[in-house]
């Protein structure tokens, strides 16, 4: 819903689309795709199945770090892309009188 609600409110507004609200739309996005691939679906396939948690715990838990983990990566990738585009867009003026 979040993700929804950014999309719409960044695009629907007139002017120049803010890159803080693409950036918050991206990380909002990570988070329901990582949601949904590695908690949602590994869930849904065992209780379809029938599978015993017992004896398959430890896989839904690599599962759910593995997607900890590339949440992580992917996060620390966008606010490393923020920092650089911030340091190559401030410029010092100095000016000699």
């Amino acid at each position: 819903m979040m993700t929804i609600k950014l999309f719409i409110w960044n695009n629907c507004k007139k002017g120049k689309k803010s890159k803080g609200l693409e950036r918050a739309n991206y990380l909002a996005l990570t988070d329901t795709v990582v949601i949904i691939l590695f908690d949602m679906i590994p869930l849904l396939i065992m209780s379809m199945n029938n599978f015993v948690f017992e004896d398959y715990g430890s896989l839904m838990n690599l599962s759910k770090i593995s997607g900890y983990a590339l949440e992580g990566y992917l996060v620390c990738r966008a606010l490393r892309r923020k920092s650089e585009a911030d340091s190559k867009s401030s410029m010092v003026i100095v000016k000699s009188t």
